[in-house]
């Protein structure tokens, strides 16, 4: 069966669209064509309920493929969609309008958004030679959704994915990146080639944070998927890791996406992440246009804030300088909230940003989390502990001594007698450029004395006194010569203290008010 549905849109449309049809016979595949002008690509999520109002597909129409597939695995289904047959009923298909690029692109324009369904005939295809359809944008050979949860669920649920496999068993420092996009949302890569750039930037695990979406499962690779997604709003974005199903406020939040009402659906997401034990983590909160502006966020609900995110985008070195100087203020007020980083690539790797010499890429910047073999419980385990340091064109060897006992960054330093002497030492290597050392404490910056070695690496020791009960917090950064980060490395701290600050609005002010 054939049937067509056009959604005419232009500024002042609903944000929520729908239009049902009926499926006459069960089959095999459901393949939704796409008819929509290039420069308005992204501006709808097409979303397809089955007869008993399950998703089976979820996708932002991005820069992917114009054709999306329903079918029986993940080898013929499309990234977003939930693998299983297709059975007779009514089903309902949605548009979301994205609401962000509606309001930057569209204008006063009216276009047709053109979706045309067609099932595959299962009975005549042999009789009529016809080849099942085909696309080549798939889940792929991991499917994170079991079949017998795909004919339960309402909202995708990750029953079928592995949290305890490991893909390497040493105990090291493991690169990866926590803020990616795809042809899912609204990047240029393909599942397939977002991990051919990973093999170039040498990363071990990979977060896919899509707006508003999730993935179902992954192509075959030898990296770490840990399954994300960034919650997006007008407001702010923020992402949550090691997420195990679809937010159940997801389609609240994506039809009030532009309005005041966002913010109580972007906290309900936030609750049901730390009810759910997913890391949440707030992206770029000082960039540009997408600042976080959610300021009833309870800071007690952030486990990380994006410290370095892509640094090749015009506005990325300010607001990135904020977003580090802005961690400190909380450091400094007592919170234990983790810097991470986040390329948050889109492009494609021949492309540049305006004035940028390097392309924005998975891996710039990386990660490194310290874990004991990564799997992906062991990587959120080590998330939650801080034990990872943000880096630029370099790593790094971090050794903290205190009281005979070695710790790692992020740790808490433990101790029973009134006063202690913190040895910290650094080795950074595998930098192209000279580099200068810093140790921060209580948010002030002290350039080390360094000693180049003879294999190229340059070391720095600092030391420090803690007293037993009383907060503090040491970090160390790393910069080059012109004073642009190249590394954020999380405090090791000791102590209590009373908050000043308990929402992200209050920290703001203070922040503003320096």
């Amino acid at each position: 069966m054939k049937k067509e549905f056009i959604f005419q849109i232009s500024k002042s449309t609903a944000v929520r669209s729908e239009e049902s049809v009926r499926i006459p016979f069960a089959t095999s595949q459901m393949l939704l064509r796409v008819r929509l002008e290039k420069e308005y690509s992204g501006m709808g999520y097409l979303v397809v309920y089955d007869q008993e109002g399950r998703v089976r597909l979820w996708h932002l129409l991005g820069h992917g493929e114009r054709e999306l597939l329903i079918g029986s695995g993940g080898k013929d289904t499309s990234v977003g969609g939930v693998p299983g047959s297709i059975e007779a009923g009514n089903w309902k298909i949605e548009l979301f309008l994205f609401t962000e690029y509606i309001a930057q692109f569209l204008g006063d324009a009216v276009v047709n958004f053109v979706i045309e369904l067609e099932t595959f005939d299962d009975e005549t295809a042999e009789e009529d030679g016809k080849m099942p359809f085909q696309v080549s944008d798939v889940i792929g050979e991991q499917e994170w959704i079991s079949k017998t949860a795909a004919g339960k669920q309402i909202l995708t649920v990750l029953d079928h994915y592995d949290w305890k496999r490991e893909v390497c068993r040493e105990t090291m420092w493991y690169k990866g990146d926590f803020h990616t996009h795809t042809t899912l949302s609204d990047g240029k890569e393909t599942t397939a080639s977002a991990m051919e750039k990973a093999k170039l930037t040498e990363l071990d695990f990979y977060v896919p944070t899509e707006h508003n979406a999730i993935h179902t499962g992954w192509v075959d690779t030898s990296l770490l998927i840990l399954p994300g997604i960034e919650i997006t709003t007008e407001q702010g974005h923020c992402n949550f890791f090691g997420i195990d199903r679809m937010p159940k406020v997801l389609p609240q939040l994506m039809e009030h996406v532009g309005d005041e009402s966002s913010e109580q659906f972007m906290y309900e997401a936030i609750a049901e992440a730390k009810e759910r034990n997913w890391i949440v983590s707030v992206n770029h909160p000082f960039l540009h246009i997408w600042k976080w502006k959610h300021g009833g966020l309870a800071l007690q609900d952030m486990d990380c804030l994006e410290v370095i995110n892509d640094p090749t985008y015009p506005y990325a070195k300010e607001a990135n300088e904020q977003a580090v100087a802005f961690l400190d203020l909380l450091w400094e007020d007592g919170w234990n909230i983790w810097g991470v980083g986040g390329s948050d690539s889109h492009n494609l790797l021949e492309e540049r940003y305006d004035g940028a010499e390097l392309p924005s890429i998975a891996g710039d910047p990386g990660t490194f989390v310290f874990c004991e073999g990564l799997s992906a419980k062991e990587l959120m385990k080590r998330v939650r502990c801080g034990n990872m340091y943000v880096s630029r064109f370099c790593m790094g060897a971090f050794e903290i001594f205190c009281n005979g006992n070695r710790y790692l960054p992020g740790d808490e330093l433990q101790f029973e007698e009134d006063t202690v002497s913190v040895e910290y030492h650094i080795r950074v290597y595998h930098t192209t450029e000279r580099i200068c050392l810093y140790m921060i404490r209580e948010g002030r910056r002290e350039l080390l004395r360094q000693t180049e070695e003879a294999d190229g690496s340059v070391t720095a020791e600092a030391k420090a006194e803690f007293r037993q009960g009383e907060w503090s917090y040491m970090r160390a950064e790393v910069r080059n010569e012109a004073g642009e980060l190249l590394a954020y490395v999380n405090p090791v701290y000791h102590g209590r203290k009373t908050h000043e600050c308990m929402t992200f609005a209050e920290a703001v002010k203070k922040f503003e008010g320096r």
